[in-house]
Order: C-alpha cells, then sequence, then structure tokens
C-alpha cells in the first residue's frame, strides 16, 4: 500500500522526476568519464636447477625438491628484510614500495568475511608493486620450480628496474655449500629478459550505473519526502480552527 502512495506521489510530480533521471545520467557519465589510471608492468621468471643442469643430467640429484624451495624463495621475497634490499637498490623509501605473495592471499577457508577482507587489503597505495610467485605445476602434487615476477611501477623504467632488482635478489639466493652435508645445492638463473608493457585500468560500467541509479534513488526519495511534507503542512492548514 506504502509503496503505490509513494508511486502516485512520483507521478503526481512526473516532471521532477525526469529532471532527476536526467541528473542521475550525468552523474553516470561523469563516473564513466573519469579518467583511467595508467601504469606500466615489466614481468620476468627465474628458475631453480641442480649444479649440474637438469638439460645435460635427467636424473640430477636434488631435482625433485626444486619446487617447494621456488615456492619458498617466492613466499620470502614479502619478508621485511628483502623489502627493504629492495628500496635500497631502487634508492627509494621502503614504504614507497609493497611485496605481494599470491599464494600466502588465499584463505584456507574461504568465507564472505575473508574475501572481503583480502579483497580490501588488495589496494595498494605504494607505487611500486612487485608480485612473486611460484608457477604452478600440471597437478597439485607436482611443483614447477618456476618463480614469476611481475613489477608495476609508475614509468617503464621503474619497473623494469624493479623487476631486475628482484631478480638479482633471487639469483643470489643463499645456496649451501657443495660439501655441506645432507643438503642439496641448487643455482637459480633468469628464464628470458624482461618485459615491461603499459598497463590501462578497465572500464567501470557497472559503478557508472550504480552511481546513477543511487542518485535516482535519492531525487526520488527527495521528491517523496518534499511531497509529503506539503501535503502534511497543507492538510494541517484545512483542519486548523479559524480565530
Amino acid at each position: 500500500m506504502e509503496l503505490v502512495v509513494v508511486l502516485r506521489a512520483l507521478w503526481r510530480h512526473r516532471i521532477l522526476v525526469v529532471l532527476g533521471i536526467v541528473a542521475a545520467t550525468a552523474v553516470g557519465l561523469m563516473v564513466a568519464s573519469e579518467k583511467r589510471s595508467r601504469s606500466e608492468i615489466a614481468s620476468a621468471r627465474v628458475v631453480l636447477d641442480t649444479p649440474r643442469s637438469q638439460l645435460v643430467n635427467a636424473e640430477a640429484k636434488g631435482s625433485e625438491t626444486l619446487g617447494w624451495r621456488a615456492s619458498l624463495l617466492a613466499d620470502l621475497m614479502s619478508t621485511q628484510a628483502v623489502r627493504t634490499r629492495i628500496a635500497r637498490d631502487m634508492q627509494v623509501p621502503v614504504d614507497s614500495i609493497v611485496v605481494v605473495s599470491p599464494d600466502l592471499a588465499v584463505p584456507a577457508k574461504p568465507t564472505p568475511l575473508s574475501e572481503l577482507g583480502l579483497d580490501a587489503a588488495a589496494v595498494t597505495p605504494e607505487p611500486y608493486v612487485l608480485t612473486v610467485s611460484a608457477a604452478p605445476g600440471l597437478s597439485t602434487d607436482v611443483q614447477l620450480p618456476i618463480i614469476s615476477i611481475q613489477a608495476r611501477a609508475p614509468d617503464r623504467a621503474g619497473a623494469t628496474r624493479l623487476a631486475n632488482v628482484a631478480s638479482a635478489i633471487l639469483r643470489t639466493a643463499p645456496s649451501p655449500p657443495e660439501n655441506t652435508p645432507g643438503v642439496q645445492k641448487f643455482v637459480v638463473e633468469s628464464v628470458g629478459p624482461v618485459r615491461a608493457r603499459e598497463s590501462l585500468s578497465p572500464p567501470r560500467p557497472l559503478l557508472a550505473l550504480g552511481a546513477a541509479l543511487v542518485a535516482l534513488g535519492f531525487w526520488c526519495c527527495g521528491v517523496g519526502l518534499v511531497s509529503g511534507l506539503v501535503g502534511a503542512w497543507r492538510a494541517s492548514g484545512r483542519t486548523q480552527p479559524a480565530g
């Protein structure tokens, strides 16, 4: 019943409603035409190998452990000590760099609250963002000894430099001496050159539509509220006894 009353009130003021639709459309177009952010992304990859490469020795000792070692090295890149070293090599403040590990950003038990928290934490205001992740294998039991590096920066030179610094840190990862008992030695090598490209934030049509609907909703609520107040005031004026 109340909905019918609201619709009748809006119909009586349909000219104002049409003006609200025009205003809401303008709001949506304004949001849709906002300048899209640009950033530069550089990517690189490194691979873990045995001292006597698997390319020449199919049964190299220690090859079965390279997968989980690559995953461990990727996770260690997000530590404070490594971030401080990256900032020193980049000659930028530590607070301007963030290192993201996708493997650690997946909740053990996905829930709406945990996923919402991860989405909020994924918003990184820092200008330099480094993402380091181990390449997944063909199955859950097999981990490839490959580490992917993705560096984002305001300019292409900064993104390339950040990717090179991260690659250099991984290549100089401490490995035990050859004569260490019970520990298998490994080496880290680059896979191809660093590749850089421009990244443009995607358009936001849903955000523009949502802004337009919210603006129209507030407008209609205002029209209905003012109409109700005016009607109540007129009714009180008619029922007031003459002096």
